[in-house]
This record gives structure tokens, C-alpha cells and sequence, in this order.
């Protein structure tokens, strides 16, 4: 299919395993995820990259997306590790000789553990040197093996879950310094993307996870309850990226609420507009708002009868397209790819194989509505969440997203139902 690329994604720390070597802002929080468990082996890509890399050549896939360990790279501050770049530079020459094209990601969760020593995260203006100096490194060294580049992924994530939830490395509870995080995940991403356009010609862009937002019925409470999660999960991102400004409504009630936002440069966001060359959606369900007058943004989410993956996430394959159609008519043209879209369910392996017909109906209704709009609204590419069953963050192994299974204490591997029907849906449409 000329110009539609079909993929599938992973990330380094959720799969590739530390064996010690490094440290992270996850590791040594084993009280903190469900399980109990940590990253020390995950999948062992690290020592079985060659068999994985073989099944997704076998998937007949266009590209590997990927993401870079900072830790791995960078343990130390002064210290580039040879043994690092010296992996992906192996995994780079396998890809390649295997013709399968590669995305990578700068940043998917694992900080090295030595910035937050340094009292350095995401919350601080101090962050955006770091992240850069990085950044020029891995342009210097992959910049010939990488197809695009992204910079962050899911900075709401990185921002919401990991400063105000609480429930992602670093694991803060604060409101103030979710704002600063959100704020300074976009700086970083700007400087990163100034300097690689400056000096190289892929296309770099960044990586947002997006919910279509539903009001629960026509009520106006429910209107402006929907209106203000789109500010919270969606326009407080989009908005300065592609308007260079911040929702004004968003703004003011931060500030009647008393949250501190003198951070805000209003001239460095203007600069935002218009700073990536595609936009990536990771998209895995909607969302259904009712009003709350108990919450401080007046919104909560509601169930409204659609099955549920095991993440409790409720599945409508149409909310994706009516999200796109959303960004089209409110904010840019440029190419969008959808970079990560999958589901988790409770799988079971029987006779060493995994009839998720549950993932495998999600995967096809998911692509195939992308397929039906892909031409009308830009959309030049599709990936797959996620090649293997890998470590959830908070939730440990207990959500299995992979459309391989992986057995986690023998750590073989076995294609799920789901990785055939994504193959051939494929071939069917490559011919």
C-alpha cells in the first residue's frame, strides 16, 4: 500500500531488561508496582533481540518502532557507555540488513536514576540541557539508521501520571509540579527539535497519547464537564504545539484555583507552534464525561456499556477516527501515524498457543477503521501495541498487551492468534 506504513512498537526499559548494569527512576520501587516485580530481565531483548527482530520480519511489518534507554546510554553524567551504544548499534545493522525500516523514540520513561540525584526531572527548566545533550549524541551516532525520529513519549503521561498521580516514576503526588513537568517536557522537546533541524533532514516529531472526549448527555453540566477533560487530557497539549498558546479557559482556571503558572513563558510557548514534522497518536480508548461538582475541574468518567479491555478501558474503534477528524478540523494538516494502538486482555496459553480473539477483533476494528479515513485525513501509517507481553509500569506483568506471549519464567515466546490475523491483514492489503 504506496504511502501507509504498518508497524509495530515496543520500548527499551519495558523489554530489553537492566541486568544491573544501570539505574532508572523505576528501579528499586518494587513496593510501588502491583506485582512487585522490576526490570532487571522483562524479556531479555537484550540478550534475544535476534529471535524477536525474526519475528517481526516475519509479521511482514514496514517499520520497528523503538525507543532508546537514556539509562542504558547515559549511566553516568559524564559517560556515555560503549556497551550501550555498542547494543543498539547491533540492533540498528539487523533491522537494516532485514529491510525493516526503524522509528525510535528519545525518551520512554526510563530517566537515569542519576538526574533525580541531581534534584533534575521533568519538573525543572534544568532538564531540557540534559535531554538535548542526549539527543545530540544519538543523532551523531544513529541518526543514518533511523526512518523518523521522535523526541517524547506521552509527556501527559510523563507529566499527569508521573507528577500528579503518582503512579509512574517518580511517583509525585503534586499538582504544581505536574504543571511544571508538562510545561518543560514541551521545552525540551522544542530544543531537540530546533537542533535536529538545524543539522539533520528526517522527519523528527513527538509522541501524544490522545482520548476522544464524549459528553455523558446533552446537559450543559455535562457539556463543560466534557469541555474541560479535553483541556486536561488533550488541548493542554495540542494547543501549544500547533497554536503556540495555551487554552485560554484552561489558564484561568488555574488561576482561579491558585495553582502558580509564572513559569509560563508566553513567547517561549508561541515558539512551539508548528514544532514537529508529524504528530504521533498513541490511541488505546475514549473517554464519557459526566460533571462533578466535587471536582476541582468539574469532570469524572463514566461507563457507558461498551466491553472493556483488562485495563477496564472501554473499546470504540470509531472514537479514534472521530478523535482524528477532531485534530483535522481544530489543529493541522501534517502527517499523523498512529504509533501505538493495542489492548490488554487475560490471556491464557493453551498447547503453547493464544486464542485472543478478544485483541485480535480490537486490532482489526482499530486498522481497518484507520484504513476506511487514511487518505481523507493523512493518515500515513499504523503500529500495533505491542510485539511482546512486557513489564506495564505500575501494573508489573500482570497486563499483557504483546501480540506474542511471553512466558516469564522460561522467557519463550509464542505468536498469539492476534499476530497472525495482524500479518494478514497486512499482506492483504500490501497486494
Amino acid at each position: 500500500m504506496k504511502n501507509f506504513l504498518f508497524g509495530v512498537a515496543t520500548a527499551a526499559y519495558q523489554i530489553e531488561g537492566t541486568h544491573k548494569a544501570f539505574d532508572t527512576i523505576w528501579d528499586h520501587h518494587e513496593d510501588l508496582i502491583l506485582d512487585h516485580s522490576n526490570c532487571e530481565v522483562a524479556c531479555d531483548f537484550y540478550t534475544q533481540y535476534e529471535k524477536d527482530i525474526r519475528y517481526i520480519k516475519n509479521l511482514d511489518v514496514d517499520v520497528y518502532r523503538m525507543s532508546i534507554s537514556w539509562a542504558r546510554i547515559q549511566p553516568k553524567k559524564d559517560e556515555f557507555s560503549l556497551e550501550g551504544i555498542n547494543f543498539y548499534k547491533r540492533v540498528f545493522e539487523i533491522l537494516k540488513a532485514k529491510h525493516i525500516l526503524v522509528d525510535v523514540t528519545l525518551y520512554h520513561w526510563d530517566m537515569p536514576q542519576w538526574l533525580l540525584d541531581l534534584n533534575v526531572g521533568w519538573d525543572s527548566e534544568e532538564i531540557i540541557g540534559y535531554f538535548l545533550n542526549y539527543a545530540k549524541k544519538m543523532f551523531e551516532l544513529f541518526d543514518h539508521d533511523v526512518r523518523a525520529w521522535s523526541t517524547i513519549n506521552e509527556p501527559w503521561c510523563v507529566s499527569v501520571v508521573g507528577y500528579l498521580y503518582g503512579s509512574h516514576a517518580p511517583f509525585v503526588k503534586d499538582f504544581n509540579r505536574m504543571l511544571k513537568a508538562q510545561y518543560y517536557t514541551l521545552m525540551a522537546h522544542k530544543a531537540v527539535y530546533d537542533f535536529y533541524k538545524g543539522h539533520y533532514t528526517k522527519p523528527i516529531g513527538i509522541v501524544y497519547n490522545l482520548w476522544k472526549v464524549y459528553p455523558y448527555s446533552i446537559d450543559i453540566c455535562d457539556l463543560k464537564a466534557a469541555e474541560y477533560s479535553d483541556l486536561f487530557h488533550n488541548k493542554m497539549y495540542l494547543d501549544p504545539l500547533f497554536k503556540g498558546s495555551y487554552p485560554k479557559k484552561w489558564l484561568n482556571r488555574l488561576k482561579t484555583l491558585g495553582y502558580d503558572i509564572s513559569f509560563i513563558n508566553k513567547e517561549a510557548v508561541k515558539s512551539l507552534k508548528d514544532s514537529t514534522d508529524y504528530l504521533g497518536v498513541n490511541y488505546y480508548s475514549h473517554h464519557t464525561i459526566a460533571y462533578d461538582e466535587n471536582s476541582e475541574f468539574y469532570f469524572k468518567h463514566v461507563k457507558t456499556g461498551y466491553d472493556v479491555t483488562a485495563m477496564d478501558w472501554e473499546i470504540k474503534a470509531e472514537g479514534l477516527v472521530d478523535l482524528l477528524k477532531d485534530i483535522r478540523n481544530e489543529y493541522t494538516q501534517i502527517p499523523i501515524y498512529i504509533t501505538e494502538n493495542g489492548a490488554a486482555f487475560d490471556d491464557q496459553l493453551v498447547n503453547d498457543t493464544v486464542a485472543d480473539t478478544k485483541r485480535t477483533a480490537y486490532i482489526l476494528d482499530h486498522a481497518n477503521a484507520i484504513l476506511r479515513v487514511k487518505d481523507e485525513l493523512n493518515i500515513q501509517g499504523y503500529y500495533v501495541w505491542s510485539l511482546l507481553d512486557n513489564f506495564e509500569w505500575a501494573f508489573g506483568y500482570t497486563k499483557r498487551f504483546g501480540i506474542i506471549y511471553v512466558d516469564f519464567k522460561t522467557l519463550k515466546r509464542y505468536p498469539k492468534d492476534s499476530y497472525y490475523a495482524y500479518k494478514n491483514l497486512i499482506k492483504q492489503n500490501k497486494s
